[in-house]
């Protein structure tokens, strides 16, 4: 990202860390986000679960988005069935 000049660009603000970390410091009091996209790199389904707790505080209201890209059901696909079990889809 700063490779390409995200860093310099009006409105952008890059938070480096886990988001446990960042979540309740800067994201929550920061808030009102048109759009959360996060990758689930290294989480896993409580992890997952947790962070999809605060999408309500992170968004700022009935238009924004929310979205992820989630790889841990991709190599089994007894958890991509749980997992979609889980959350109703």
């Amino acid at each position: 990202m700063k490779d390409n000049g995200w860093d310099s660009k009006p409105g952008v603000k890059i938070l480096e860390g886990k988001w446990q970390d960042l979540v309740e410091k800067e994201l929550i009091g920061f808030g009102g986000f048109d759009v959360v996209y996060t990758d689930t790199f290294s989480e896993n389904y409580r992890d997952l679960h947790q962070f999809f707790k605060h999408i309500p505080n992170l968004l700022s209201g009935p238009g924004a988005r929310f979205s992820f890209f989630n790889g841990l059901g991709a190599t089994s696909s007894s958890e991509f069935r749980s997992i979609r079990f889980y959350y109703g889809s």
